[in-house]
């Protein structure tokens, strides 16, 4: 059939419609990489990845905490920021939990950079104030009259700032040389314990600074030994300060103490059993003397009764098997005492005489213990059991757990009968139900 003039226009237009039409179909597939039909896409082909960038967790710097599921916990929140937090300590003063540690986040709770980082929590954990007091980490923080006292270390020197229940600093000590071991309140101030190494090749001290209520110096000394001295613990009588250690060298290892007072321009050290071959885990006095947790180079774990003039008295071994770790606290008219690390754990308690001894599983499936915290006849123990969290009372009257092996770090704090604990925290898990990203800082109300 032979077309007119007409029709081949009307058919040139069309092929020229189709041709545009295809044209535009092959750009749109060419922009976006897939086709659109009708604002619906079809499923996508095997060899195609899509990826949607996950939407941002909602967030309010005023928030209530999240009910929980556990049988351990009441409530539990996280705070931080995108970035990393740490831990320092969680410190619970009447209707209000103080979480203290540092922060590398710039966003969400934490603001302003590096450094420093303060939340305040209402006693049902919700949010009520965060605070950046300096650009320096929180090597260690204690109760001040008022509000908290904090070490602030790094760079190998500690500074001292006061500040009150609100964030505000008050008042400031300048920095000391030397590594952050303790900070402690007294009857009369603060104790500030340093480590001093003065070049790689030299063996460390140990310089106790000694301050009143508003940060005045009262008392500084070096302790030094021809041995290399690590921190143990430190405990005030009167005006004397007693500082225990581990003295190392390349051919021995074994504890001792310096006795420091006003009275005195340099301390009194003493060696305890030079040929033990041991390093004290923790001391407590007892009476008419001390008690430690020691750990042989052997592997067994003990107990060592010392005279007051830091002689020893009695060993008595406790049959723990190469021990990281212990524990020895006074609770309620005893002394627990427990032995931690990959082998079983050994928990024990004796009364004041340590002639009588009663073995304890209170403490025997943690693998270490991580905090302590006792008042008007209770203790509580917070550690670490395999892939959990717990929590377990010195007496056996609780026995918490909770968490998962993305949870570290727990700290414990109690307020009446309110008992809190905060944990550095990886992201979501069994029983954390929110993360800002990073390493939060985890806060949970306990069911005690």
């Amino acid at each position: 059939m032979k077309l007119n003039k007409a029709q081949v226009r009307v058919i040139f237009l069309l092929d020229l419609v189709l041709i545009v039409l295809i044209v535009a179909i092959g750009v749109q597939y060419a922009l976006n990489g897939k086709f659109r039909v009708g604002g619906v896409e079809p499923a996508a082909c095997a060899d195609v990845t899509v990826t949607e960038s996950a939407p941002a967790p909602e967030y309010s710097t005023e928030r209530s905490a999240r009910l929980s599921l556990s049988d351990s916990i009441d409530l539990e929140t996280n705070v931080g920021g995108s970035g990393d937090e740490r831990l320092t300590d969680v410190i619970a003063v009447g209707d209000r939990v103080y979480v203290f540690g540092n922060t590398e986040s710039n966003d969400y709770d934490a603001t302003s950079g590096n450094g420093a980082f303060v939340s305040v929590l209402g006693a049902d954990l919700n949010t009520v104030a965060f605070y950046r007091p300096s650009d320096r980490k929180i090597a260690g923080v204690t109760l001040a009259e008022g509000g908290f006292l904090l070490a602030l270390g790094d760079s190998g020197s500690v500074s001292l700032a006061l500040m009150n229940y609100d964030g505000e600093v008050t008042a400031t000590a300048p920095a000391t040389d030397g590594e952050f071991a303790a900070l402690r309140l007294t009857d009369e101030g603060y104790a500030l314990i340093t480590g001093v190494t003065h070049s790689p090749l030299s063996k460390k001290k140990l310089l106790l600074r000694a301050y009143d209520f508003s940060l005045g110096l009262t008392l500084e000394r070096m302790i030094s030994s021809p041995y290399s001295l690590d921190f143990v613990d430190v405990f005030k009588t009167g005006d004397t300060y007693t500082v225990f250690f581990n003295a190392t060298s390349d051919l021995s290892r074994h504890a001792g103490a310096a006795v420091c007072r006003l009275s005195a321009d340099e301390p009194k050290i003493t060696y305890v059993d030079k040929g033990g071959a041991y390093r004290a885990a923790a001391v407590a006095p007892v009476q008419s003397g001390w008690a430690m947790a020691a750990i042989y180079e052997g592997g067994d774990g003990a107990v060592m009764l010392i005279d007051g003039d830091f002689n020893k008295k009695t060993v008595v071994f406790q049959g723990a098997s190469r021990p990281d770790s212990a524990v020895l606290d006074y609770c309620d008219g005893a002394y627990y005492v427990g032995f931690f690390g990959e082998n079983p754990s050994v928990s024990l308690a004796y009364d004041p005489t340590f002639t009588v001894r009663k073995n304890l599983s209170v403490l025997g499936e943690f693998s270490k213990t991580t905090d302590y915290v006792a008042g008007n006849g209770w203790g509580l123990y917070a550690g670490e059991c395999g892939d959990t969290l717990g929590v377990v009372g010195s007496r056996g009257a609780c026995s918490l757990r909770f968490g998962s092996k993305n949870e570290s770090n727990l700290k414990l704090a109690c307020s009446g009968n309110l008992f809190f604990a905060a944990a550095e925290s990886r992201g979501i898990s069994a029983d954390v139900g929110g993360s800002f990203g990073g390493i939060d800082i985890w806060v949970v109300r306990l069911r005690i």
